[in-house]
């Protein structure tokens, strides 16, 4: 059988919470930030609220992960892997272009700590560290 219990490290690298707010009900307002959130989600509102029955979408989002978690260990099985925390970011292809398809270890290389201080990282990001201010 294939474990699912590493779901939640491959959730953070596959951004699953994104799925999980929708499960909820979000419908991508983009308002989260605003106290406005119109579903009730995100929001300290009472007036938006009512919109967010937790007996309901406790049953939804049950069922989203529960269903979520079999996929993903029949997909790690398929891969020819016994558990999900087998599958790696060299196991992952993305499309880039229409005509070229990278790993994720090669989309989104492994950075070392410290090479920022260093003047050592990729330079994009080494650009963009630079660049960046505190105040």
């Amino acid at each position: 059988p294939v474990h699912a219990s590493a779901l939640p490290s491959l959730s953070t690298k596959i951004k699953l919470h994104v799925a999980f707010m929708l499960s909820l009900g979000c419908i991508q307002a983009l308002k989260c930030n605003t106290n406005k959130c119109p579903t009730g989600i995100a929001t300290q509102n009472k007036e938006l609220m009512h919109g967010l029955d937790p007996h309901d979408k406790t049953h939804r989002v049950y069922h989203f992960h529960r269903e979520t978690v079999k996929a993903a260990a029949g997909i790690a099985g398929i891969m020819g892997y016994d558990s999900i925390s087998g599958v790696s970011p060299k196991d992952i292809m993305r499309r880039v272009t229409s005509n070229e398809v990278v790993t994720l270890e090669e989309a989104f290389p492994l950075i070392e700590p410290g090479v920022f201080l260093e003047g050592n990282g990729p330079p994009k990001l080494q650009t963009m560290w630079e660049a960046a201010s505190t105040q």
